[in-house]
């Protein structure tokens, strides 16, 4: 490779476990591959073998570690915190129950905070966003807001626990039905009858907890599938080292041979 090749190469930061799938793509193009072409360009096979072992293989691992392997941990781990948040907004529900005066509203804010606070579910997901898929993101997002099942119509954040303090108590102890009044031809029903709420809510939790239990499924194979990656890599620079230790042996032994 000549000096004028060199320096015309981009001089890129070598990726970390903070950098994003593009500036590992860029540095793979931009750097690796390009050293890599421009000593095959100048026919300089032997650089280019070295280039292989030296670099190409080794930055394949480090993507393979640091940067798939990492995501997926991350992804495990924020799932296991969502997981937690909802754990606890469950155990809140499961308390509504028997809970009397001021408590209730105690539970209810407390599952919001789980929810909208800071550090929350709703925060958890926005941040990681580029880590989830959209559809998983939007399935637990559509059981919390906009009238979601979990916590109703009227609730849209932290300072809404009054309303799903009643939705929820609803949920427990339905209020008697109200006999529908003749009026005309028709007869009215009472409106906002909560009969029936229990099972749509305990599905919606049920759903957002068979979501993430099906996303750390995923991860989990995903490890397993990149770890095995990370292996066969390990073995091809391991392969190719050892060619070369074994082609400069016979390459010294042809020479005193011949000497």
């Amino acid at each position: 490779m000549s000096v004028s090749q060199v320096s015309n190469l981009p001089h890129l930061p070598y990726p970390d476990m903070n950098s994003s799938g593009k500036e590992w793509d860029d540095y793979f193009k931009r750097v690796v591959l390009a050293r890599l072409f421009a000593c095959l360009a100048a026919h300089q096979l032997f650089k280019a073998s070295m280039l292989v072992e030296t670099s190409l293989l080794p930055f394949l691992q480090n993507f393979t570690e640091i940067y798939l392997i990492g995501s997926q941990a991350k992804i495990e781990k924020i799932a296991a915190e969502i997981l937690k948040k909802l754990n606890k907004i469950q155990d809140d529900f499961n308390k509504m129950k028997d809970a009397t005066g001021d408590e209730k509203e105690a539970l209810a804010k407390d599952a919001l905070e789980q929810y909208y606070g800071k550090g929350g579910i709703k925060e958890l997901l926005e941040k990681n966003k580029s880590l989830f898929p959209q559809d998983f993101i939007d399935g637990i997002t559509d059981k919390f807001e906009g009238g979601g099942a979990i916590f109703g119509k009227d609730v849209h954040g932290v300072q809404d626990f009054a309303a799903l303090s009643k939705y929820w108590d609803n949920a427990w102890h339905p209020p008697a039905p109200v006999p529908p009044k003749p009026t005309g031809d028709s007869v009215s029903v009472r409106d906002g009858d909560e009969s029936g709420t229990l099972e749509v809510i305990e599905n919606g939790l049920n759903d957002v907890n068979n979501a993430l239990n099906s996303q750390n499924s995923t991860v989990q194979a995903r490890i397993k599938f990149y770890e095995s990656r990370d292996e066969q890599i390990e073995a091809m620079i391991h392969n190719w080292g050892q060619q070369w230790v074994d082609f400069e042996k016979q390459t010294i032994n042809a020479v005193a041979s011949g000497g």
